[in-house]
């Protein structure tokens, strides 16, 4: 399909070389957008968070279109964007009347708990039809785990930094950070949790998202998430882990539970580990699982005891 649901990427390096301007087709992805993105759901989430706040003419309905559609298409500028919005010439914008001026007035005045709670109620519905065929390599490990989440948070300063509109503000700004829960079978996110505290330990934010996940699923996350803590906290909710091994934890090797020798100088042992010192927190029992090959090494630590 042609014009502003045409986005130019290339699939491969290899690709890019030789076709640097690859034509993908978004038409099913403005479909989906137009299918649960609606206004009732828009409206529903927006008085379940309200207290104070008013609906304006940037509703979180306009508002929700707009940003989806300034991320299909990419315009130069937010005034240009803007622009065509006013115009009513482009069906991926919602048509408004408000001045630059109003509209980033709200843009910055609208609380981010709003947009939270939109995008969390959105895939919920998207992943009503999502079907699990994304990770085709691993699909095997389907039949042991329902799901496979990917963990990971960051600070935003990076992206503070490239906002006009913090450009001319003298104070510093401490923009926050974001956890965020990606479903490796189903290809989405499943949570976004923003922080406006840019102090937050990671750790800690990622807690309160555990909630919301399916029983029996698998957490991957790095060395940070490797803590005693967050392993009884995922056990606790009936989801596994398997994380990088943090050098800093406590580990005492209890048995060898198999070694194998694969080509050249590969070895992998399994073996079951008591976690901890029993200060701060219980000694826990995992599996630590090493990986070498010539001079790569990898440890990682599981609750999955079963080999």
């Amino acid at each position: 399909m042609e014009g502003p649901l045409m986005s130019h990427v290339a699939s491969s390096p290899s690709e890019a070389e030789t076709t640097p301007n690859v034509p993908i087709n978004l038409l099913e992805t403005v479909i989906l957008l137009n299918k649960h993105l609606t206004e009732s759901l828009c409206q529903q989430v927006f008085r379940s968070n309200r207290t104070t706040e008013r609906e304006r003419e940037w509703s979180l309905f306009a508002l929700g279109r707009f940003w989806t559609a300034v991320a299909i298409q990419a315009p130069d500028s937010l005034g240009q964007a803007l622009a065509q919005a006013r115009a009513g010439l482009n069906g991926l914008f919602p048509e408004v009347t408000a001045t630059d001026g109003g509209s980033f007035q709200r843009y910055k005045t609208l609380h981010w708990k709003f947009f939270h709670a939109l995008y969390y109620a959105f895939t919920q519905r998207l992943l009503g039809e999502a079907q699990p065929v994304f990770a085709g390599t691993m699909s095997g490990l389907r039949a042991r785990f329902p799901n496979i989440f990917l963990i990971d948070g960051s600070r935003l300063d990076p992206i503070a930094h490239k906002l006009k509109i913090l450009r001319n503000l003298a104070p510093a700004i401490l923009p926050g950070c974001m956890t965020v829960i990606y479903d490796l079978f189903h290809g989405v996110t499943r949570q976004v949790l923003f922080d406006p505290d840019a102090a937050a330990p990671e750790l800690l934010r990622a807690v309160p998202t555990l909630g919301s996940l399916p029983k029996g699923s698998l957490i991957v996350g790095d060395r940070l998430y490797a803590s005693i803590q967050f392993f009884w906290e995922l056990s606790q909710r009936g989801l596994w882990g398997l994380f990088r091994l943090n050098g800093v934890l406590t580990i005492d090797r209890q048995h060898l539970i198999s070694r194998k020798q694969g080509g050249g100088r590969t070895v992998v042992e399994e073996w079951l580990v008591s976690v901890g010192s029993g200060q701060t927190a219980p000694v826990i029992t995992l599996r630590l699982i090493c990986f070498r090959q010539g001079k790569l090494q990898r440890d990682l630590l599981t609750s999955v005891l079963d080999p």
